[in-house]
């Protein structure tokens, strides 16, 4: 017969269903030529009679259409459905964000089985953003594009304010506001408002040369204040002691003034958790723990991490007893601790390794201090 008069005739109900289970099996979309020629003999159609057959299917919502690759390309036929698809692949990688990123970089990252293009993904992760899964991220520069992470505005604003004090030291609250590109003064005084509740920050008064309040990672240092006092009491005690003022006169003058300035000597029974522990002036003698820390991590000396539950097993002390012994030495400005972004997601055991300030924070490493 013919070729014409084979045209004329409608494919059998046989050659329909094969053609259409290739087209839902094959890899990806395809043109009708090639779905077809995937058929085996003798139920394979010719490409004009297999682009009506797809065209009902997707008419009758059995396949989906996609785009020609080229403007010159036919269209493309596929048994799945790939915006569901693609908005699988961001649900995927939405939590695997380190950091902020744009449309191009999310792309990179997205495992789908046909190449998209950012105008295409963008629509999917602004709605990821309305359903609160992604959120939108000011753009790193006036030039840069908008950018996509799992955690929300505030969050990137602590640690872009938290890591530039780490680089750079205290800097003054305008630096750090500036700092935060795409914030509004009044968002950005939040976040540094936030970041002090929780001891992030903390607030290091007008010294010497410096006439700004400055912010810094830590609790200030009493040395540069006392500087001017050292430099006084360096010139007049060799005066005194050579007029033959006793070394224990002056010691106790000397404690006398600090006393009178609110220095205490003593110190109290510390709190933690609600209980109280005897300190380090009692009669029970307490681990070392900056010796330890040393012997735990080789780079201890030069400010490496040490974590908390390795240190504590070093230790062998209760909890409560160590993480009051931690916390003290914070306080004395002898370590820094590094504060646990997300301790509700951890099992109870994990939770538990952490040093635990009484109220709401959790440290998972600490650092000697570093002057």
């Amino acid at each position: 017969m013919p070729k014409s008069a084979r045209e004329l005739f409608p494919p059998s109900p046989v050659a329909v269903e094969r053609l259409l289970e290739a087209a839902r099996q094959i890899s990806q979309p395809s043109t009708a030529a090639i779905i077809a020629r995937s058929v085996d003999p003798p139920d394979r159609l010719r490409e004009a009679a297999a682009i009506p057959v797809l065209e009902n299917a997707v008419l009758e919502h059995k396949l989906f259409r996609y785009p020609p690759k080229s403007p010159k390309g036919k269209p493309r036929y596929w048994g799945q459905n790939l915006a569901q698809l693609v908005q699988a692949a961001v649900e995927r990688t939405i939590p695997e964000l380190d950091a902020p990123v744009t449309a191009r970089e999310f792309l990179k990252r997205l495992s789908v089985p046909l190449k998209l293009t950012e105008a295409e993904l963008f629509p999917v992760l602004q709605e990821a953003v309305q359903q609160g899964v992604l959120h939108s991220i000011p753009a790193a520069t006036a030039k840069s594009q908008p950018r996509f992470w799992n955690r929300d505005r505030n969050e990137f604003g602590r640690q872009t304010v938290l890591e530039m004090v780490r680089k750079k030291g205290p800097q003054p609250s305008a630096t750090l506001l500036k700092s935060l590109k795409g914030f509004s003064r009044e968002q950005g005084a939040e976040v540094l408002s936030a970041a002090l509740a929780r001891k992030e920050l903390w607030r290091h008064p007008v010294c010497g040369k410096v006439k700004k309040e400055l912010l810094g990672a830590g609790l200030p240092s009493p040395a540069p204040y006392l500087k001017e006092v050292a430099s006084q009491l360096a010139a007049i005690v060799p005066v005194l002691l050579a007029a033959e003022v006793s070394q224990s006169d002056l010691r106790r003058s000397l404690m006398e003034i600090m006393s009178a300035a609110g220095v205490a000597f003593s110190t109290p029974p510390g709190t933690i958790h609600g209980e109280t522990f005897e300190t380090a002036s009692s009669s029970r003698c307490l681990p070392d723990l900056i010796t330890l820390m040393k012997q735990i991590e080789p780079g201890a000396a030069r400010g490496a991490l040490v974590g908390t539950a390795a240190l504590r097993r070093a230790a062998g002390m209760g909890k409560q007893e160590f993480d009051h012994a931690v916390l003290e030495l914070a306080r004395q400005q002898q370590l820094t601790l590094h504060r646990h972004d997300y301790p509700a997601s951890l099992l109870p055991d994990a939770r538990e390794a952490l040093v635990f300030d009484g109220n709401t924070t959790y440290y998972a490493g600490v650092a000697l201090r570093l002057e």
